[in-house]
């Protein structure tokens, strides 16, 4: 079977799964600027005291467990609280001043932004749990090898290139479909390529970072020197930003009887640009002493390696021009699969037809009357 034949069935094999992935993983890009700017409400300046005293009323209440407080990504001082109340998951939208700005269910299923999250889980399993996420990470290998293939399908003979890339295709129908799915797919390539292989490493980034070592170790537990109330999420937070002069806050996980300290994410001032930080700073939730820090600037090539998996597969890692051109990708990976489906389907009228007038005599014989 030829290579062109390989890059044909393949694609057609595993379509619909790249469709999927394609609009979703588009759709997605600027995903928390959207939801952010359905919240009609003025952005204020984070004040973390008033902040803090609103996260610890709420994880105080009966029957609440507050499990991690994260920002909306957005950068507008905006916090979502992840929340457990009698058993069912909740996540509240706290603005800077810790006023509520909206609350639905954590279940992906209904409220507002429940879209965004239901996207998200597209995308990365398919919505199937853990054989979803092994669905997605195999169609991801098949699309980068089809990638590949059509690269060297498509490579131009030397001294064609600037017409290949800049020219309008000419001729007719199927000329003009092959025209633009080999531009679209060079144009495409290189992109795809690093967006594609980030994307199939984080779907068995678990097992990467146990390969590489590259998981953050919790601290040996804290012996407590200090009585009375344990420190609340404020002083945390105050304690782990203080950590790494000129970070930011990024999330954290609050603690629990088996783990007695808060686990903060900030972004230090020397790691990859990314939403949310990947530097963890873990403080003793008896009184406040920064038990370990981990700067992800300065970690193992493993774990930087782990780290800028995201970032590189978002477009993050550029800031803005890298997000937007991470959107390019995704409009051109669905302009391609569905040029390429439209090649395929022109090209089987077209053997239908070459069919039919072969089996069609020149000429038919006069038909004289009826014998019967």
């Amino acid at each position: 079977m030829s290579l062109r034949a390989v890059h044909r069935y393949l694609s057609l094999a595993v379509l619909a799964i790249w469709l999927v992935q394609a609009i979703t993983g588009t759709l997605s890009v600027f995903r928390w600027e959207l939801d952010d700017t359905s919240i009609r409400a003025a952005t204020v300046p984070t004040d973390w005291t008033a902040l803090g005293t609103r996260i610890d009323g709420l994880a105080a209440r009966a029957e609440t467990e507050v499990s991690s407080v994260w920002t909306s990504g957005t950068g507008a001082g905006r916090f979502d609280v992840y929340q457990a109340v009698g058993g069912e998951d909740r996540v509240v939208r706290l603005d800077g001043q810790g006023r509520m700005l909206r609350e639905r269910n954590g279940d992906q299923s209904t409220g507002e932004g429940a879209t965004w999250d239901t996207l998200t889980s597209i995308h990365t399993s398919l919505l199937a749990g853990e054989r979803g996420k092994w669905l997605i990470g195999i169609s991801g290998i098949l699309l980068l090898t089809n990638i590949l293939l059509g690269l060297k399908l498509a490579w131009p003979k030397s001294g064609t290139w600037r017409k290949t890339l800049f020219a309008k295709p000419v001729g007719g129908g199927r000329a003009k479909l092959y025209g633009w799915h080999r531009k679209v797919g060079l144009w495409l390539a290189v992109p795809a390529l690093l967006a594609v292989g980030s994307g199939i490493l984080l779907v068995f980034e678990h097992g990467l970072k146990s390969r590489l070592d590259a998981a953050v170790p919790d601290p040996p537990l804290p012996a407590s020197t200090a009585e009375g109330q344990p420190v609340g999420f404020a002083q945390a937070v105050g304690a782990a930003l203080r950590a790494f002069p000129g970070s930011t806050f990024a999330g954290v996980s609050l603690p629990d009887e088996d783990a007695p300290w808060y686990r903060v994410r900030v972004r230090s001032a020397g790691e990859v640009t990314r939403k949310w930080g990947a530097s963890v700073v873990y403080v003793a939730a008896a009184d406040g002493r920064v038990l370990s820090t981990h700067d992800a600037a300065t970690a193992s090539f493993g774990r930087q390696l782990v780290v800028t998996l995201y970032p590189l597969h978002t477009g993050q890692i550029g800031g803005w021009p890298g997000r937007v051109l991470a959107l390019s990708v995704g409009l051109a990976l669905v302009a391609a699969i569905v040029l390429g489906l439209a090649l395929w389907l022109a090209r089987r009228r077209a053997t239908g037809r070459s069919s039919s007038a072969r089996l069609q005599p020149a000429h038919s014989p006069a038909t004289g009357p009826s014998r019967d």
